[in-house]
């Protein structure tokens, strides 16, 4: 099915912090036979901005806001734009995860005034990698925003407007490599690795108490002792 055709699918995070630096002393064209600029380690910092960005499923669209922090209300906003960007009888769906913002009083209070019209999906903890922007935002880190300088905050959110436009002119949607079969022997081995690590810190403090009341055994009264002695050692101590 094709965004639009009932529903869409959009994934969706921030970006906060992006900081815009700008030189203290201009950057020196490369010499000859050196293909390479100099640039002095000074620099000045003249604040940050956040990204909140959502790329569709179907089209590889990017849709972006940028914003001096990312609060309940610049979130508000941010719905607001996905809501004007798809037909109007379109349940979208947004994958996106469990930040405060998302699941505030003020978050809450919009969409029960649009019923129906979104629904969330939140990412498991610690599974960002499972939200395709993610991938985005590595793009544009690697790509747009490694070793910049301006000269303010307004020339990097020109910047990043410029960079998300000219994405969006020939937009190139992702494709999840991961197969199903693949990702659950995957996690089934994440969690056999995490058991086995748990269960292998559990039996050396077991071990040690072990010893513990082994060598109590020697100096307190019997009375007290065999109170001790009734827990059973783990096995291979």
């Amino acid at each position: 099915k094709k965004t639009g055709s009932g529903f869409g699918i959009c994934f969706n995070d921030e970006k906060p912090g992006i900081q815009a630096i700008g030189n203290i002393h201009p950057d020196r064209a490369p010499k000859s036979g050196k293909g390479f600029i100099r640039r002095d380690y000074e620099y000045k910092r003249h604040g940050t901005l956040s990204l909140l960005a959502g790329i569709d499923l179907i089209s590889g669209k990017v849709h972006s806001l940028i914003r001096e922090r990312h609060k309940s209300s610049d979130f508000i906003d941010f719905l607001k734009l996905i809501d004007a960007a798809y037909p109007a009888d379109a349940v979208i769906y947004m994958v996106l995860d469990n930040h405060t913002i998302h699941t505030s009083r003020e978050t809450r209070a919009f969409l029960d005034n649009r019923k129906g019209r979104f629904q969330f999906v939140f990412t498991p903890k610690h599974a960002s990698w499972l939200n395709l922007i993610e991938a985005f935002f590595s793009k544009m880190a690697r790509m747009s925003l490694r070793g910049l300088r301006v000269n303010s905050k307004e020339e990097l959110r020109a910047h990043i407007e410029r960079w998300v436009a000219e994405c969006n002119e020939d937009p190139v949607p992702f494709r999840w490599r991961w197969k199903m079969d693949e990702v659950h022997e995957l996690l089934v081995a994440l969690f056999n690795e995490r058991y086995t690590r748990r269960r292998t810190a559990a039996d050396r403090w077991k071990r040690l108490f072990y010893w513990l009341c082994a060598w109590a055994h020697q100096i307190v009264p019997m009375q007290v002792s065999d109170l001790w002695w009734g827990l059973q050692a783990p096995s291979g101590g």
